[in-house]
């Protein structure tokens, strides 16, 4: 449903749909940041979380159209929010991001996708490559599952 809400997708273009939520899942402030003005810069609405708990809290109050976290965090680490976020909001994407830890990237981005993420990105990448995974999957049609789903939720009044 539109309501009315414009925002600069792009510098210079003005689009009537509202904004897509994200829910940005990190631990370094200073990456998340980043992270955060890059999203928002291309139009997003962005919610941020330090770990997985708070994403969690967070994904059951906000409704997030996309999730993409960080997978070595304290409290919760991104695989196991991942594995979570699959039972609350199997219908939401996730893209799963690393630099490695002792095992090494590609191990962790592996078993991210195994947990259900629909994309993983390993650090560091560019804002490019962040806002075209983004989306690819916003842009992609709900999974089976969602239709059904939607019919007990309450629609939300700002989702397109």
């Amino acid at each position: 449903m539109t309501t009315g809400f414009q925002y600069a997708a792009q510098p210079g273009r003005v689009d009537s749909r509202p904004a897509r939520r994200v829910l940005l899942v990190e631990d370094h402030d200073t990456v998340r940041q980043l992270l955060r003005c890059t999203l928002e810069d291309d139009g997003y609405q962005v919610i941020e979380a330090r770990n997985g708990v708070e994403a969690l809290s967070l994904c059951r109050v906000e409704e997030p159209d996309l999730v993409v976290t960080d997978l070595i965090m304290p409290d919760k680490d991104g695989l196991e929010t991942i594995a979570e976020l699959r039972q609350i909001a199997s219908h939401v994407p996730v893209i799963a991001m690393t630099g490695g830890g002792r095992v090494g990237a590609s191990l962790y981005l592996s078993v991210a996708e195994t947990l259900g993420a629909a994309l993983v990105l390993e650090k560091p990448f560019a804002g490019p490559i962040l806002l075209q995974a983004v989306a690819t999957l916003l842009a992609s049609p709900p999974p089976a599952g969602a239709a059904q789903l939607e019919q007990h939720v309450p629609a939300r009044n700002d989702q397109p």
